[in-house]
Formats: structure tokens, C-alpha cells, sequence
């Protein structure tokens, strides 16, 4: 062991004693941070509800049914047939304003009601089921008329079933005599609709219905 001079061992206790109060500091501060980095635990650990892959929180509104959104889209005018077919076409799709279209105008005007009134007119109605009887056809001074039988299904909403027998007149101006747009197409221009006994002979009354 080597001999040291008083002042020299002094200055090393010294020394030694800074060491020492420096590396207590230093593991104190290490502590210090340690304990501030962890996170406390919360206050609820439950975990959050799972949810279904591709479905929202928000519930979906599911819109009201249309019984007739069955039926494929039909608008047709190029024969009277087509025309009155389209017409229920639009009434079971409850599509009133496209039906209220099939009209001319001035027919609409004078034989049907407001349109309000008209749409109004089928609140009880889910569908309409039509049988088209033999179509005949006149033609003057570049018109052309027509008139079609019909029998009719209708299903009420309270389940039950009323029958209907009458004739459509239909009238079109020869698309060749048309100078000037708007173009006019076929249109319905009066109706005659009567309603019978569901067991009524409606093939008997399909042969007579458009007979003046």
C-alpha cells in the first residue's frame, strides 16, 4: 500500500464523498423519471363493445315498402294497349304522376280531379291487376282514336278484392301532322269504369264494354 501525504488523502476523501453524493442523486433522479413514465392504470378497465366488421354505430333507417316497387319500370306509348298498360304500370309502382301523365292534358283537366284528389283516389289500393279485352281503332282528318277494354283486380289494403269492368278512349294526331313541338304522344282522353260483382262475367263484359 502506498504512502500518501495528509493533504493528498484529504483531497481524495473529498473527492470520494462528491462521488458518492453525485451517483445517490443520480439514482434518485432515475427513479424519479421511471415512476412518471408509467401510466396509471384506469379507472374502468373494461374493453369497448365489439362491433361487426363494415357496420356503423348509427342504426340505419329501413324506408317504407312500396308493394308495386316489384314491377318493372314500364312507359310505353307506341300502341293504345301499351299506353294502358303503362298507366297501371305507374299506379302500382305508385308512381301518380307519371299515371296522371298518360292523360292529355285537356282530358286531365276535365275528366280527372286535381291531382292531389287523384292520387288520394288510390290510398286504398296495393295493386291493380288488368286484363286488356280486343282493342279496335278509328282514324279522320289525321286523328286516330282508339278504345280499350278493361277489367280490373283491384287489392284493397284491408285484403279484399274489388272488380272493375269499363273502356279507355285514347287519341293520338298523326306524329307526321305534328309541326311544331311539343310532340303530343298517344294520350287517354275519357274513361268509363264501373264496378261490378267479383263473380261477374267479365270475359262477357270485356266483349261489350266499349259499345256505345
Amino acid at each position: 500500500m502506498f504512502n500518501l501525504p495528509t493533504e493528498t488523502r484529504r483531497a481524495y476523501r473529498r473527492f470520494a464523498g462528491v462521488l458518492i453524493l453525485a451517483s445517490v442523486a443520480f439514482l434518485l433522479v432515475a427513479c424519479s423519471n421511471s415512476s412518471a413514465a408509467a401510466p396509471s392504470a384506469p379507472a374502468d378497465p373494461s374493453p369497448p363493445a365489439a362491433t361487426a366488421s363494415g357496420e356503423g354505430s348509427a342504426t340505419e333507417e329501413i324506408a317504407e315498402p312500396n308493394p308495386g316497387a316489384g314491377d318493372e319500370y314500364r312507359d310505353d306509348r307506341s300502341t293504345a294497349e301499351a299506353v294502358i298498360e303503362s298507366y297501371y304500370n305507374a299506379i302500382n309502382r305508385q308512381e301518380y304522376v307519371r299515371a296522371y301523365s298518360y292523360w292529355e292534358p285537356e282530358a286531365a283537366e276535365s275528366e280527372l280531379p286535381p291531382f292531389e284528389e287523384f292520387q288520394e283516389g288510390y290510398a286504398q289500393t296495393v295493386s291493380v291487376d288488368l286484363t286488356i279485352g280486343t282493342v279496335t281503332s278509328d282514324a279522320g282528318a289525321g286523328q286516330l282514336y282508339y278504345a280499350v277494354p278493361v277489367a280490373l283486380g283491384a287489392e284493397q289494403t284491408d285484403g279484399t278484392t274489388q272488380t272493375f269492368v269499363g273502356c279507355y278512349q285514347l287519341h293520338l294526331a298523326n306524329p307526321a301532322a305534328q309541326g311544331e313541338p311539343p310532340f303530343r304522344p298517344m294520350g287517354i282522353r275519357s274513361a268509363s269504369i264501373d264496378q261490378v260483382p267479383n263473380d261477374a262475367d267479365v270475359p262477357s263484359l270485356l266483349e261489350t264494354a266499349c259499345q256505345e
